[in-house]
């Protein structure tokens, strides 16, 4: 995220080969979207691809990001969901799609029904 707005970490800039992800590796595919759109102008990308890209990047450095970091502590995982799904009503004046999509992945994760 430190680079993907322009700064740089104190150990410098490196970056390595992907490797597997599995589906349960939400994160590793949102580290390696951001690696992309961080390289999108060499990648020569099509239009769509590109826009997906940097959609998914900024939804994961505006909404998700802080509920991945708040996770490990369970005392707070309600009230850290709670703030979650507010975000997602708050990402509705970015991008209405793509925080429809996380709210309903969000409560079928949770077997809530959504109204």
């Amino acid at each position: 995220m430190i680079i993907f707005f322009g700064g740089e970490p104190p150990g410098g800039v490196r970056f390595k080969l992907p490797g597997p992800t599995h589906h349960a590796r939400w994160m590793g595919k949102v580290i390696y979207c951001v690696k992309m759109c961080l390289f999108l102008k060499q990648a020569r990308l099509e239009q769509l691809v590109s826009q997906g890209i940097l959609e998914l990047t900024i939804f994961a450095i505006k909404v998700y990001a802080k509920a991945w970091f708040s996770a490990p502590n369970p005392v707070a995982a309600p009230r850290n969901d709670l703030n979650f799904v507010k975000c997602f009503v708050d990402y509705k004046q970015v991008n209405v799609r793509i925080a429809k999509a996380a709210q309903k992945g969000f409560f079928i994760i949770h077997g809530i029904s959504a109204r």
